[in-house]
């Protein structure tokens, strides 16, 4: 949990931010460290993907979360559709949760609740009536898929092969601008991907009930 008297800020990261100092804990979550550090800020300013990050005023604006969105694909297969209709092509254009993470010392705060929706209200208000995107996208940690539930998202399942993996404009950018433009390790290179489900949500369904207003 943050301390109690925490005064959280989300917004777009902009050059000159503090983005160190991120403590996840776990060495499988190194990745999305590194991102942050090495890689969000680059990816933001060539309009790759846009990361928002939560600052933590009443600690001189120490990062304790982020979440990072770009476009992104998924395979049409029959369970979308039966959400979409009659569809001929064979992906989906997404809105991609590209990244997502929390400080070990926020959790349980609400917090990655809270950078989700963001999201999720940034897609729906400012992405969709602009260039359209009826689904938003994530490839979840297996240990993050009922966190996602929570939040209407539904582990995508193939016609016949059971979870399917992602084919991803999200994947192929992301491993083209690591390429191109930063420097890492290996353990830095691994998009930690290999242990994720892919998921998605329904922004009419997000639309009806999220972000739905209760007045």
């Amino acid at each position: 949990m943050p301390p109690a008297d925490s005064d959280i800020e989300i917004r777009q990261i902009k050059p000159g931010d503090k983005l160190t100092g991120l403590s996840l804990g776990d060495k499988k979550y190194h990745p999305l460290k590194m991102f942050l550090e090495n890689h969000a800020l680059l990816h933001h300013v060539n309009d790759i993907s846009k990361t928002y990050c939560a600052f933590d005023l009443s600690k001189s604006g120490r990062v304790c979360g982020y979440i990072t969105l770009m476009c992104g694909e998924i395979e049409s297969n029959s369970q979308l559709r039966d959400v979409f209709g009659p569809y001929p092509y064979l992906q989906f254009p997404t809105i991609k949760i590209a990244r997502l993470a929390v400080d070990r010392r926020y959790r349980g705060s609400g917090l990655g609740l809270g950078l989700v929706q963001t999201g999720l209200g940034l897609a729906y208000t400012d992405v969709v009536p602009i260039v359209g995107g009826r689904f938003v996208s994530v490839d979840a940690k297996t240990d993050a898929v009922a966190f996602y539930r929570k939040l209407g998202f539904d582990v995508i399942v193939g016609d016949s092969d059971g979870i399917e993996t992602e084919n991803s404009l999200y994947k192929r950018v992301y491993r083209w601008m690591t390429l191109a433009f930063c420097r890492y390790n290996k353990q830095d290179a691994k998009d930690g991907t290999d242990d994720t489900v892919l998921m998605f949500v329904d922004m009419q369904l997000i639309a009806k009930t999220l972000l739905s207003d209760p007045s």
